[in-house]
């Protein structure tokens, strides 16, 4: 979990908080990321094998982004 989510949850009453856990529990991975998928996607993208890769946003959420 991170700082940024700490900061967005704090409003609603905190990452524990009940609108936060629904939230969460929506998401195809029902669950906060982990740091080390998040270092996983920067590595390969820093990497050769993303060498043909440009302008992209590419979500790493979890599927958060599906949510309406």
């Amino acid at each position: 979990m991170s700082d940024a989510w700490e900061r967005m949850a704090a409003p609603l009453g905190g990452i524990n908080s009940e609108p936060i856990k629904k939230k969460i529990e929506a998401t195809p991975f029902k669950r906060f990321g982990q740091g080390k998928e998040f270092a996983d996607l920067i590595s390969f993208l820093c990497s050769p094998k993303a060498s043909f890769i440009t302008g992209v946003s590419l979500p790493i959420d979890g599927g958060l982004h599906l949510q309406g």
